[in-house]
């Protein structure tokens, strides 16, 4: 079995040995889609070659074009819309640091509701039944689409869904405090100046891990682990403070030592303790 990984910034080729599946990772400049080569005339051929196609880009049309003249399996690993692996990466952890089934989880996603992140995890949240809630600004809730598409799924789930820009009565009884970056992918640099005090009420701080009612409630970022210093004036990915700094090595923590980070791409692992 093989697949192409779609990636528009690398040209790469991983073989999987432990499934016997190869990896043929292309770029943009490879593949030259939309300029050269239509996207439905590279799904065609693409589809002719692998068995399945995995997609992380920008636009939402490419991957679903990719899905609709592919004729082979076709997921998407990132858009400027949705972010469907992260949330199953993340409810994965979720599910391997609490006791009980994934329906009892409930937790919280603070910060920008509008952003592919919270999209994605209240949506399959939904599908499987768990308690989420988002919290966030007026102006960024989740789109009315979105929010109508996981409360249908709730209705068939049995699960609890919340949108609310209360930020305290949002993460009360959650056992998971969520959050993602401030400004995302596609956003212009100069919305950190609007968007860093308005989002200053929804940081993950200890207090507001506290407000959880919880002994030790876990929080959790989709934001990059990375240890690299960037400059003052960057905006940096510790929403949990709302201030530039370098990005944390650790993706998740509790305030009891629990600390969480995530394999890149696949999945989120227990990490150690601060």
């Amino acid at each position: 079995m093989a697949y192409p990984y779609l990636d528009w910034d690398q040209v790469r080729i991983w073989p999987l040995r432990p499934d016997g599946a190869d990896l043929d990772v292309q770029s943009g400049t490879g593949l030259e889609p939309a300029l050269a080569e239509s996207i439905p005339d590279t799904a065609r051929v693409l589809g002719r070659m692998f068995d399945g196609i995995g997609f992380r880009g920008f636009a939402q049309q490419t991957v679903e074009q990719l899905a609709e003249f592919a004729n082979v399996p076709v997921w998407n690993g990132l858009t400027d819309q949705w972010h469907p692996t992260q949330s199953l990466a993340d409810i994965l952890t979720m599910t391997e640091n609490h006791p009980g089934p994934v329906a009892e989880i409930a937790y919280c996603f603070t910060g920008d509701g509008l952003n592919k992140v919270a999209r994605s995890l209240l949506v399959t949240s939904a599908l499987l039944g768990m308690d989420v809630r988002i919290a966030a600004p007026p102006a960024l809730t989740p789109p009315p689409d979105v929010v109508s598409a996981a409360q249908a799924a709730a209705e068939h789930s049995g699960a609890r869904v919340t949108v609310t820009d209360d930020v305290h009565a949002g993460v009360r009884g959650a056992d998971f405090v969520y959050t993602d970056v401030w400004v995302s992918m596609g956003e212009p640099a100069e919305d950190w100046a609007v968007r860093v005090p308005e989002m200053l009420p929804y940081r993950v701080t200890s207090e507001l891990l506290e407000s959880t009612g919880k002994p030790a409630p876990g929080s959790c970022t989709a934001c990059p682990a990375s240890t690299t210093p960037r400059p003052s004036s960057a905006p940096g990915c510790t929403t949990s403070s709302g201030w530039t700094a370098p990005r944390s090595p650790r993706r998740c923590s509790s305030p009891s030592g629990l600390w969480y980070s995530s394999r890149p791409r696949t999945g989120c692992i227990p990490s150690r303790p601060c």
